[in-house]
């Protein structure tokens, strides 16, 4: 692969105007295929990949804390899925949390890096939201919508709110399938965004990113949702699957993963866009293999 190439992607988009042609500098983190399972890769400013779990077992759906110093991440290594942290170079691995009834997985940090919000079994049935205290290494919960299975946490940096992936049953208001739902934690209040998957805050809470799954055979798309008005956009215009979206830090651009067609794994590559509605995406890793799960400071 030529990495002074990807790097001048990375650096130059051919969509952007003179005045913003330089994309973020920072760290990205990404899950891959690309030794044989899954791996959690880091890409730095220079286009440079490196593996930094380099493990027989799966590792999966890291994270990034605020500060880029830490990421929690999903492990096998135990022989069920749980939740791992380490340096942002792959040092001093260590595991959090373990539940033989189940996985644990899709840990994100907390506005202020203090709490770690997870997924994991709250019953035989269903999944629900937790939150691991990293000065405590006490876990607390579950924060979800009580009786639903709950998924995919994420805080706003105040921690007054929580948005979650919720799955709906038969018989309620809405039709059956997944929700991308916020939770108000002092009053329990509920607001359903939309049908959809994967919501991610952005880094100063304003703005809500999600994976929008339409109904039938369609395509996805990210949207994204305005948490003071309540106004919905579409940002994507593609004929693919985008999936996994992430803010940059200052907000201005979006990472995702994205795929031609759902039934080929190895298609998966990572894109960025500018977070105004509609631009075109630019590929940023071009393999054979599944690269999925972008996060980045």
């Amino acid at each position: 692969m030529n990495w002074k190439a990807l790097a001048a992607i990375w650096l130059f988009p051919l969509s952007c105007s003179a005045a913003d042609s330089a994309l973020p500098k920072g760290k990205l983190v990404f899950q891959t295929n690309r030794d044989g399972n899954e791996e959690i890769y880091l890409r730095d400013e220079n286009g440079v990949e490196t593996n930094l779990t380099n493990n027989p077992s799966d590792d999966a759906f890291p994270s990034i804390s605020r500060d880029g110093k830490r990421v929690v991440f999903t492990s096998t290594r135990d022989g069920i899925e749980s939740l791992y942290i380490m340096n942002i170079d792959g040092t001093n691995l260590a595991p959090l949390v373990s539940n033989p009834g189940g996985p644990v997985t899709y840990g994100h940090f907390s506005g202020d890096g203090k709490l770690i919000v997870f997924t994991e079994p709250y019953s035989q049935t269903r999944n629900n939201i937790f939150l691991f205290d990293r000065a405590t290494w006490q876990v607390s919960g579950p924060i979800g919508i009580p009786n639903e299975r709950c998924e995919w946490g994420h805080l706003t940096p105040d921690g007054l709110t929580l948005v979650v992936n919720n799955y709906r049953r038969p018989g309620g208001p809405l039709p059956r399938g997944w929700y991308v739902t916020l939770v108000d934690r002092a009053t329990g209040t509920q607001t359903v965004v939309d049908s959809g998957c994967e919501p991610a805050f952005s880094a100063d809470g304003t703005k809500l990113l999600y994976v929008h799954l339409p109904r039938g055979s369609g395509h996805s798309t990210i949207r994204m949702y305005d948490m003071a008005t309540g106004q919905n956009q579409r940002m994507t215009a593609v004929k693919g699957y985008p999936y996994c979206p992430r803010f940059t830090r200052n907000g201005k651009w979006i990472i995702f993963a994205m795929t031609p067609d759902k039934k080929k794994p190895n298609l998966w590559e990572l894109y960025i866009m500018s977070s105004t509605p509609l631009s075109p995406p630019i590929r940023i890793t071009s393999n054979n293999d599944e690269d999925v799960n972008p996060d980045f400071r």
